[in-house]
């Protein structure tokens, strides 16, 4: 890998064990560190696709055509039972349902 820095935002997943061979790593929970990082042209990092979708044009990031043999890890909203959810948080809701639709559908 040269001089090609490996990020990883998980400290024990396989991206950072492999990483970790390699001897050049570093392990951040900064997603603004990883982006700055990224764009010197060092670093190598994993990203979600809603990440990489919003922020390869102002990193100037690209896509390498890459399988990890990872799942995709899946996201959830949950609520407190016999709670009322705010005004706030009931479209917040009713905004990522419709945008989750939306990705699924193109």
């Amino acid at each position: 890998m040269g001089d090609l820095r490996l990020l990883s935002l998980r400290p024990y997943s396989a991206f950072t064990l492999a990483a970790r061979r390699s001897g050049h790593h570093f392990v951040t929970f900064s997603l603004d560190v990883r982006m700055h990082l990224l764009a010197t042209g060092r670093y190598l990092t994993v990203l979600s696709d809603t990440t990489l979708k919003y922020n390869s044009e102002r990193w100037s990031l690209k896509r390498l055509p890459i399988d990890l043999g990872m799942p995709e890890m899946p996201i959830a909203i949950f609520t407190l039972k016999n709670r009322t959810v705010s005004p706030v948080v009931a479209l917040f809701v009713e905004r990522v349902r419709a945008l989750a639709k939306s990705d699924l559908t193109t």
